[in-house]
C-alpha cells in the first residue's frame, strides 16, 4: 500500500487508512477504477 500511496494511486486519511481517490472511481456498483492508462475491475465475478 505504501507503494500505491507514493505513486498517488491511493490516499491516506488522518487515521492511517488508505482510500481510493473519488476521481478515480468510475463505477461504484461495478467497482471500476480508471487510472488513465488502465482500468481496474475489483471484485468482479468471473463466469465459470
Amino acid at each position: 500500500m505504501k507503494i500505491l500511496h507514493s505513486c498517488g494511486l491511493v490516499t491516506k486519511n488522518r487515521d492511517g487508512q488508505y482510500a481510493i481517490p473519488p476521481g478515480q472511481l468510475v463505477s461504484k456498483e461495478e467497482r471500476i477504477l480508471d487510472y488513465g492508462i488502465c482500468l481496474l475491475r475489483l471484485g468482479v465475478p468471473t463466469k465459470a
